[in-house]
């Protein structure tokens, strides 16, 4: 019989505690729970730590990204929060910040929600040695970033992945605002949402 390869040593920033509802589930239904909100075969590690308490170790940043800005993961329809063992690495995709507005001014707008490691520019393609002024950000993520940071008077977007997106107009959860161009200066509800409120 062949030997098993050995699994992946997993960062850090790949692990989370949570401790399990009183209710006695099985470990079927806790990695199935944990896949509905990363992905499925997501789960790399899932170790029983002694009374209720558990660590999960997901198999990519991702993975672990989508358990953190979901802030855990539901079993039978009980919401269950989950503590990062390491910061979780994620890459910030920042747009709509003027290039003359610092990298030091993000690095302080985004220092609520974590540490940042780099920070990279795109450039254009197949120009090389042209800028977008769309900027990536490597940062160790301890809380959700939001959508939108104000960076000295300017109002830029982030997009990572699993984050939650907002309307750009109300910064409402839900339906999304037209004319992504001019959204930032419109002032009150959005459209769709002002008759969503009606509703």
């Amino acid at each position: 019989m062949a030997s098993r390869p050995l699994p992946p040593t997993p960062p850090k920033e790949h692990c989370f505690t949570f401790n399990v509802p009183e209710d006695t589930v099985s470990i079927d239904e806790i990695i199935d729970s944990i896949e509905a909100t990363v992905g499925d075969e997501g789960v790399l590690f899932l170790q029983h730590l002694g009374t209720s308490k558990c660590l999960v170790a997901t198999r990519t940043a991702d993975q672990a990204t989508s358990l953190l800005v979901n802030e855990g993961f539901c079993i039978r329809k009980e919401k269950v929060s989950v503590d990062a063992v390491g910061p979780p690495i994620v890459h910030v995709n920042v747009y709509r910040l003027p290039p003359y507005v610092s990298n030091d001014s993000l690095v302080a707008a985004l220092q609520p929600y974590g540490k940042v490691r780099d920070l990279q520019y795109t450039t254009v393609q197949k120009r090389q040695t042209t800028y977008s002024g769309t900027r990536v950000v490597k940062m160790e993520m301890t809380r959700p970033a939001p959508n939108f940071v104000t960076v000295l008077g300017h109002r830029a977007m982030l997009e990572y992945r699993g984050m939650r997106r907002v309307c750009a107009r109300c910064s409402g959860e839900g339906p999304f605002a037209r004319g992504s161009e001019r959204e930032t200066v419109e002032t009150g509800p959005c459209e769709s949402r002002a008759e969503k409120m009606e509703d």
